[in-house]
Order: C-alpha cells, then sequence, then structure tokens
C-alpha cells in the first residue's frame, strides 16, 4: 500500500512572498508548530520569523516568541528569543529585567490572548505604578477566534487607539493586505497560514490554489462514484474539502462522478482546508516539489 502524504508546491511559497516584497509595508512571517520544518525556514529567509512553539528550528536570537509561553517557560524564550509577547501586566512586570524585547498581545474583540483594546489605559497606569515604561510594540489580532474579518474601518479604529501607547504596531492576519488605503497606517502585518493555503490578501494576483494538496491510496471504489481513502480522523476531518462525504478512523469517503476513472489502488489529491493541513502536517510524510 503506498504512503499519504501532504505535497507542498515551495514554487506557489516563493512566487507568494516576493507579491508581498513589493509592498509598501514590512511584514513578518508566523511560523505554526505544524509547518516549522527546517527546509521551510530556509525559503522564509531572511525575513523575520514568529514561532508559536520553543524548539530547536526556533532557537534563533534575532525572532520572535509569537504566542504567549507558560508561566514555567518563560526564561526558556527570554533566552533563545530577541522577542518576547506578553498578553498581562503582571507577567511583564515580572520579568522586565530579563534582556530581550517584550511585545504586547492585543484583543481588540477577537476573543483571543491579550490585553483588551479597551483596557490599555489601565495596563499603562499599572506599568507606570512598577516604574515601568510601555513596551515599544503591541501585536492586534483579527479573525483568528471569531472567524470573521473586520472591515477597514475596525482596523484602522484599532491601530489608532494602539497607537496612543505604542510606536509600533503589527497586525495580524493577511487579510488586511486588501485594504491596500490603509496600510500605511499599519506598522507591520503578519502573515502565515494564508501565505501556505492561497487565501491571504493578495490571492487575486496568483492563480494557483494547489500550493498544498493531500494524496492518499483509493481503497475502494463504489458503483454510485464513491471513493475510500487511506485518511483518518488524525489526517484530516470531514470539512477538509467539499467532496468529503464521511471520515471515521480508518478511512475517508468521497463522493465523484460514477464515470470516474478511479481504481483501487490509484493515488487521490485533495486539497485541504487549514485544519486538515495542519492535522496532516503532523501525521503524513511530507514531499515538498
Amino acid at each position: 500500500m503506498s504512503e499519504a502524504k501532504v505535497i507542498i508546491k515551495t514554487a506557489n511559497i516563493k512566487h507568494r512572498l516576493k507579491l508581498l516584497d513589493a509592498l509598501p509595508i514590512k511584514y513578518d512571517v508566523v511560523v505554526k508548530s505544524a509547518y516549522c520544518k527546517e527546509w521551510l525556514l530556509e525559503i522564509f529567509k531572511p525575513r523575520h520569523l514568529c514561532f508559536t512553539e520553543i524548539n530547536k528550528l526556533g532557537n534563533r536570537k534575532d525572532k520572535t516568541m509569537l504566542k504567549i509561553p507558560n508561566k514555567n517557560k518563560m526564561v526558556d524564550a527570554i533566552e533563545n528569543f530577541e522577542n518576547v509577547c506578553y498578553a498581562d501586566a503582571d507577567t511583564l512586570i515580572e520579568f522586565k529585567d530579563y534582556e530581550h524585547n517584550q511585545i504586547v498581545m492585543v484583543d481588540d474583540k477577537d476573543n483571543r490572548e491579550g490585553v483588551s483594546i479597551t483596557e490599555l489605559d489601565k495596563f499603562a497606569t499599572k506599568l507606570k505604578k512598577a516604574r515601568m515604561d510601555m513596551p515599544k510594540t503591541c501585536f492586534i489580532n483579527y479573525g483568528c477566534c471569531t472567524g470573521w474579518y473586520p472591515d477597514k474601518e475596525v482596523v484602522e479604529r484599532g491601530v489608532y487607539e494602539a497607537r496612543k501607547y505604542f510606536e509600533e504596531v503589527s497586525v495580524g492576519g493577511s487579510f488586511v493586505l486588501k485594504h491596500v488605503d490603509i496600510l500605511d497606517k499599519i506598522d507591520k502585518v503578519r502573515v502565515g497560514e494564508y501565505l501556505m493555503m492561497g487565501t491571504m490578501g493578495l490571492s487575486h494576483l496568483y492563480s494557483s490554489d494547489d500550493t498544498i494538496t493531500i494524496e492518499a491510496e483509493i481503497l475502494q471504489t463504489k458503483t454510485d462514484g464513491d471513493i475510500l481513502l487511506d485518511l483518518g480522523y488524525q489526517n484530516i476531518t470531514k470539512n477538509a474539502n467539499p467532496q468529503i462525504r464521511c471520515v471515521n478512523s480508518d478511512y475517508s469517503v468521497v463522493s465523484e462522478s460514477p464515470l470516474h476513472n478511479y481504481s483501487k489502488g490509484d493515488m487521490y489529491r485533495i486539497k485541504p482546508d487549514y485544519t486538515s493541513f495542519i492535522l496532516a502536517m503532523s501525521s503524513l510524510k511530507i514531499v515538498y516539489e
């Protein structure tokens, strides 16, 4: 039986990076733990990288630890990353004497970690009482937890509010790139999963959407067109692709036309959604072209 795999077209990623390089704005590349691979980091060089995990590939003093570390991992993060993100004043004050750059995560109604944008004044007051200056930079996130992406007025208002307290404002995610007329108000944009999946703000500039595909062997074909693939819960979700009818612990069922030309033993490719991409990267062999 042939081994299921994730196939990544690196030429597409390189092309998107060139598109980003041509924009009138700086950007950082977010490297999630699922695709923190040495060969991929080589493609991202020399751009600034933001990691979501402390590991041997992330131990670069000129990089950023994006994910808020657990309390017992703060020292480890500080020792291995030049920039470390914080979500509350107490932890920031506790580690203020360690040599590193502190970045404040700001939550603008996205329901994720960070200081609420409506409580930045209280945050600044608490630091002042501790005889500490506000950090230079903040990261604002949109769309990560709510699943919706605000219009440019919301982003512009959030950046304006954050600018009262911080010299540099970085915004995630890359959907803001389509709001070209407000990019001059933002210092940096963070791009990550959209760079990999091909649905970022610059998607209208390229036609290829097959940067990431999952390939698996056909276990059985049915007369009604259904195809059973060698992919289970640990590799893919039912929402990975509209053609997937169901997924169980052993296989997936894909709906095809009864007139398809596939046979048992053939390899079948699926373009996954982001969740399935993460699952597959953690469970399947990875091949890059």
